[in-house]
């Protein structure tokens, strides 16, 4: 049986001019990094007279992080909306008196927002195929990308449904939402470059241990993003470039350094479903009442 959440919006979203725009914009400005990067490349080709196949991975590259970027910077916004929305709507009671479950409820948001992203991917193959035409990628790489990508959206999604459920106004989820993203991507980072540099330059006894403190990049999809790309482009030292900023290259021969990729998507899969069990808690009536002041 469908999901009559997912139903409901689906066609919402498939009247909606939003989407159009959205996968407009979202488009455009892979074509036009896509177009700006071939058409350096071939004043570069007809000057020298050569042309260098290799600079093509780079194109494959500038799509990927620009994707990612666009992701990021998407997720958020739309899906942090989903529950505060309803709620301010006056439409949120309606939902909670059916006979749905509040994790059937959150599922049906979570399904329109990954068809929404997985529509955005499907119309990009255009584009990504440029990527292959002159070798160096295969299909099964770019396919593995895009599963990549659905799972980070499905990651921030989680999170950003658990604000939309814990804050009532829109504005202070969508804010929360971004802040979180915020701090998995760049917060993480700066948190372990702090505490690094600080260990290195007191020559603290607690080194050992604080070399550790590179496992918080694990929730970080920036990362793991830069080691899965790096290791599709055949550069299996990013992971090790990665402990040497941190001085933490004693641990190289880690299980989890050495699987530091799975590793990063079992952590950031598992935190993600943990939140949307906590906004399925919450949004629970009997529940409710410990958010009413929030």
């Amino acid at each position: 049986m469908v999901n009559p959440i997912y139903a409901k919006d689906s066609l919402l979203a498939n009247r909606s001019v939003r989407n159009i725009v959205i996968i407009l914009f979202y488009n455009l400005i892979l074509s036009i990094f896509g177009f700006a990067f071939l058409l350096g490349e071939t004043r570069i080709a007809r000057q020298s007279g050569t042309m260098n196949y290799s600079e093509m991975l780079n194109l494959y590259i500038i799509f990927s992080t620009v994707e990612l970027g666009l992701l990021i910077f998407l997720i958020p916004g739309l899906t942090a909306i989903s529950i505060s929305g309803e709620r301010e709507q006056h439409t949120l009671d309606l939902i909670l008196v059916s006979e749905m479950r509040p994790m059937r409820i959150l599922l049906g948001k979570l399904m329109s927002v990954l068809e929404m992203v997985a529509l955005m991917i499907i119309s990009n193959c255009p584009v990504m195929i440029m990527t292959l035409a002159y070798g160096g990628i295969r299909v099964r790489e770019v396919i593995w990308l895009q599963v990549s990508l659905l799972l980070l959206t499905f990651t921030i999604a989680c999170y950003s449904i658990f604000f939309s459920v814990l804050f009532r106004s829109s504005i202070v989820s969508v804010v929360a939402s971004y802040i979180y993203t915020a701090f998995t991507s760049v917060g993480s980072f700066c948190i372990t470059y702090l505490i690094s540099f600080f260990d290195i330059n007191s020559h603290s006894v607690y080194h050992v241990f604080f070399q550790r403190i590179v496992y918080l990049l694990l929730i970080n999809p920036i990362v793991s993003y830069y080691v899965q790309m790096n290791s599709q482009i055949g550069d299996m030292t990013a992971v090790s470039s990665l402990l040497n900023m941190f001085d933490a290259a004693a641990i190289a021969d880690d299980y989890v350094i050495t699987n530091w990729f799975a590793f990063s998507m079992v952590i950031q899969v598992g935190l993600a479903m943990l939140a949307l069990m906590a906004a399925a808690y919450f949004l629970e009536p009997m529940h409710r009442k410990v958010l009413r002041d929030i």
